[in-house]
């Protein structure tokens, strides 16, 4: 029992840390991509809640789903908090922030996208196509990787 009160003390020292340094990192944004960070952190949560709308519907409803979200979040935050030092500090202006915004929106946006075809909603054939595709690719992967 004492090991899991350290591990939530040294869990709320590093997400105090980490908050921390967003709130540093957040004021040296310039304003449009302050506007992208939140758009990407919009859709990051859009995709925590259709992702748990999905696991709920096939009943795989799980704290350590929630988990896995939380350790992306927390993935996100440091690659953008290094991404920002290494624009600040090699004076690059927005070379590595804006790349690292922009594959936070297309992960999460096409898992969105996936979660909301995965509930009934109607996609256009061309993203259906697209998302069948990828999922004979995946089980391809996997296939060879178990072989």
């Amino acid at each position: 029992m004492d090991y899991l009160k350290s591990i939530a003390g040294y869990s709320q020292y590093l997400i105090a840390a980490v908050a921390g340094a967003l709130a540093a990192y957040w004021g040296t944004l310039p304003d449009g991509l302050q506007v992208m960070a939140k758009g990407a952190g919009i859709i990051f949560l859009a995709n925590m809640v259709t992702g748990s709308i999905v696991a709920w519907d096939k009943k795989e409803f799980s704290s350590r789903g929630a988990g896995k979200s939380l350790r992306k979040l927390m993935i996100y935050c440091s690659g953008l908090l290094l991404a920002h030092g290494l624009d600040v500090g090699l004076s690059l202006g927005v070379v590595c922030v804006a790349p690292m915004l922009l594959v936070i929106f297309v992960m999460e946006g096409s898992s969105v996208v996936e979660n909301l075809a995965a509930l009934g909603l109607p996609m256009p054939a061309a993203i259906t196509e697209r998302l069948e595709r990828l999922r004979g690719e995946l089980k391809e992967a996997e296939t060879d990787a178990d072989s």
